[in-house]
């Protein structure tokens, strides 16, 4: 009978400690560990406020099931804002910027006046905040390319766009359902097909390079699912039914966003 091979570190325990203790002497990965730190708890705070742009838009158009959802997660942000200040301030340098500053003052001021706000407008300023942490997102990988392996840099610069064409189709899907009897505003009805286009170019564009097909194919679902509320509403699909298939897709995104950060520390 063959003896199985022995791998290095069976026969020399040793080895793999040193490997990471010499690692952790190395200050891009250490540089390289604060970035990925970091950008996953904007991803976080992305996510959330995605969420309660969905149901604080959900809860304006009468959908009133997604209220202790939204009231959950409206605390989870306040917690999360004010701890990533406070947690994160001394590491990089956007917690000390203006453009945070003036992020969390408009929070504040979003949180307690979205229930006066009409659909349109609650949508717009929400997107706002978000795409305020998108583009930190995206100038923290173009910023950091040498430290950065080239696929999570394109995590960082490219997925969090796609991910909010997702985002918008969630919410200004759940405001169609919430009106089945009336023909879709003008407005909404043209930024809904801006990013149905742009949810179909950018996951185009992502599955280069990608080895996920089951979440690419789900993405794509989703999208066409989404597509079909502008000619008409489906049978059998209702507001909750359409926001819990949407979340599911976000979600799986944003675990695959992490997952890839942290699979370079």
């Amino acid at each position: 009978m063959l003896n199985k091979p022995v791998s290095e570190d069976t026969r020399h325990p040793w080895v793999f400690p040193l490997g990471r203790s010499l690692q952790a002497c190395n200050p891009r990965w250490w540089r390289r560990r604060r970035i990925v730190e970091v950008s996953i708890a904007l991803l976080s705070l992305m996510q959330d406020l995605q969420s309660h742009r969905g149901l604080s838009c959900a809860v304006l158009v009468g959908q009133s099931t997604f209220e202790e959802e939204l009231s959950a997660v409206g605390s989870k942000l306040q917690r999360s804002l004010h701890v990533f200040g406070e947690q994160y301030n001394e590491r990089q340098t956007v917690f000390r910027s203006v453009d945070w500053d003036r992020l969390f003052a408009r929070w504040e001021s979003l949180r307690c006046n979205w229930p006066s706000l009409d659909f349109h407008t609650n949508l717009t300023v929400h997107s706002e905040l978000i795409l305020g942490i998108v583009g930190i997102l995206r100038h923290m990988g173009q910023d950091n390319v040498r430290p950065l392996p080239p696929p999570c840099v394109r995590v960082l610069a490219e997925w969090p766009t796609m991910v909010e064409h997702l985002g918008l189709l969630r919410a200004i899907g759940v405001h169609r359902l919430g009106h089945p009897d009336e023909p879709m505003e003008l407005r909404l009805a043209a930024l809904y097909r801006i990013h149905l286009h742009e949810a179909r170019s950018t996951l185009a564009s992502v599955a280069d390079e990608f080895d996920s097909p089951a979440l690419l194919e789900a993405g794509g679902r989703a999208v066409e699912h989404a597509a079909d509320l502008r000619a008409g509403l489906p049978k059998g699909v209702d507001a909750s039914g359409y926001y819990a298939e949407m979340t599911n897709v976000i979600d799986a995104w944003y675990a695959l966003m992490r997952q890839r950060l942290l699979s370079i520390c």
